[in-house]
């Protein structure tokens, strides 16, 4: 008993992390020794912002202050001036806004339905709380409490382990984003400007 006692606090004192985490706007982490801030308007990672503004999506080497752009209609801007692109190169550039937009979208959903997991998660401390007191009964025991407890953390696991799954699929699509990158800068000379691309 003491030691399911201990399982609730911690869950409860988790649970409650997690929500505080979430509500915040930008979410900053350190994964790999890159600085990550996730935020409404983009990401950071490290010294390179990646934004959309009107639809356009820009890239912003925060250091060195220069950037790509990449308008609604495919065309390459660097450092705010025009790159005439081949239609090769447009596929390109298409690939990279479409791809960035993507992912961008998926990181905030999930990042809602984190919130919102652990907003379930605080109200399930708060519930395990409550149902220490039906202890009292003696209709109701520990058992009981820890069944239905586990049921309901089941659930909630359940939806942790599909926002992990979609994350994952995040990951390889940063990993497919790198190829097009890749062949980016083989296939656009222009880009050989920004030291960093």
């Amino acid at each position: 008993m003491l030691r399911f006692k201990k399982s609730i606090v911690y869950f409860f004192l988790l649970s409650f992390l997690l929500v505080s985490v979430s509500s915040v706007d930008a979410k900053r982490s350190r994964d790999n020794g890159h600085n990550t801030q996730i935020g409404l308007n983009g990401i950071t990672i490290d010294n390179i912002n990646i934004d959309f503004d009107n639809k356009t999506l820009i890239v912003t080497n925060t250091d060195e202050k220069t950037s790509f752009s990449i308008d609604r209609k495919y065309e390459l801007y660097i450092n705010d001036e025009f790159v005439k692109t081949t239609p090769e190169q447009r596929k390109l550039t298409k690939e990279m806004y479409r791809s960035i937009d993507l992912i961008i979208e998926e990181a905030k959903e999930i990042g809602w339905d984190g919130a919102k997991i652990g907003v379930e998660g605080a109200k399930l401390g708060l519930h395990a709380i409550f149902c220490v007191f039906k202890l009292l009964s003696a209709d109701y025991d520990s058992d009981d409490l820890e069944a239905e407890i586990e049921a309901k953390a089941k659930k909630i696991e359940r939806k942790a382990d599909k926002i992990e799954l979609r994350a994952e699929h995040i990951e390889d699509m940063a990993r497919e984003l790198e190829d097009v990158s890749d062949r980016m800068r083989i296939a656009i000379p222009e880009l050989k400007e920004l030291s960093w691309f």
